[in-house]
């Protein structure tokens, strides 16, 4: 958690500190609609213990799923963009059952702000930040009770990360990012707490 933190405070500053270098020459406030879709890898950390039998516990752990996302967003000034998106995984946290020994989620929706600071005409690192809500499955999730039994939660968190984009023409760009989704409780009288981050490659398009 340390190392988001980190990189996402380094990468605010300079976005902060670039801004107003340019802001004047920039013309102000824009309107620039893009889309975007991603693809990569979402990982869900639990951490706590499950119980197995009256005597015998498991540590929990993390589980790694495919994940593909998609994006509405604008840039609204020549530093700054907002964004909501969509992701998903294959898996169904509705359906959920003992076979399923780490925790999983199946969708996540997130609306997020994004300071932009440019290294060069074609090349930007940014930041998010925002909120992201998530329906999650696993041992114990949303079963205050017992944490052996496999359950279902919907949570809404803080969300942040970094990002670097490179423009491939006019209308596209590519960018790898790599952003927290949350850090939540998941059953609220226990230790029991669920972490996701997920890394991915992503293409803009600009309308």
């Amino acid at each position: 958690m340390k190392k988001y933190i980190y990189m996402t405070g380094m990468m605010l500053t300079m976005a902060v500190s670039a801004a107003p270098a340019n802001a004047e020459s920039s013309g102000g406030l824009v309107f620039e609609p893009y889309g975007m879709v991603g693809v990569g890898t979402l990982s869900i950390k639990q951490t706590g213990l499950r119980q197995i039998t009256a005597t015998t516990f498991s540590q929990m752990g993390k589980a790694y799923y495919p994940y593909a996302y998609a994006v509405i967003g604008a840039n609204v000034h020549k530093y700054l963009a907002v964004e909501m998106r969509y992701g998903a995984t294959k898996a169904d946290a509705n359906n959920a059952t003992s076979v399923n020994t780490k925790a999983t989620a199946d969708y996540l929706f997130s609306i997020l702000v994004k300071p932009q600071a440019y290294m060069t005409d074609d090349a930007i690192i940014y930041a998010l930040l925002g909120g992201t809500r998530a329906r999650i499955a696993g041992p114990g999730v949303g079963s205050p009770a017992n944490n052996n039994a496999i359950g279902t939660k919907v949570s809404t968190g803080f969300s942040y990360g970094v990002g670097a984009e490179y423009k491939l023409n006019d209308h596209m760009s590519g960018a790898f990012e790599a952003i927290r989704y949350m850090k939540t409780n998941a059953t609220p009288p226990t230790p029991n707490k669920v972490t996701l981050d997920s890394y991915s490659f992503n293409l803009k398009y600009y309308f």
